[in-house]
C-alpha cells in the first residue's frame, strides 16, 4: 500500500501542511519559511483501530 497525501494547506500562508498516511501510520509536515531558510517539522501518529 503506498502512501497517500489525506490533507493540505499549501498557502500562501506562513506555514504551509501537508498529511500523509500509510495504513494505520499518518505524517503530519509543517514547513515554515524564515527569510530564505525553509524549515520543516513532523510528527507521527498511528490511528487507533
Amino acid at each position: 500500500m503506498p502512501w497517500r497525501v489525506d490533507w493540505v494547506n499549501p498557502g500562501p500562508a506562513t506555514v504551509a501542511t501537508a498529511v500523509f498516511s500509510h495504513g494505520a501510520e499518518t505524517i503530519d509536515m509543517t514547513v515554515t519559511c524564515d527569510g530564505t531558510d525553509p524549515s520543516v517539522a513532523t510528527s507521527t501518529h498511528t490511528k487507533q483501530p
